[in-house]
């Protein structure tokens, strides 16, 4: 069936790499900072930065 919604997960798709976590944009997370040790923290207790 022929939706837009389908036509944007096609789209979406094409940002990431074959591994599905690998931007597929030349240089996209070159200026990204690493994370925190309190980022990675949160991460794994599964929280926010609000909480």
């Amino acid at each position: 069936m022929d939706s837009p919604a389908w036509h944007l997960v096609q789209v979406l798709a094409t940002l990431v790499g074959p591994d599905g976590h690998t931007p597929a944009i030349e240089g996209f997370a070159e200026k990204a900072r690493p994370l925190t040790a309190a980022e990675k923290a949160m991460i794994r207790e599964g929280r926010t930065a609000t909480e």
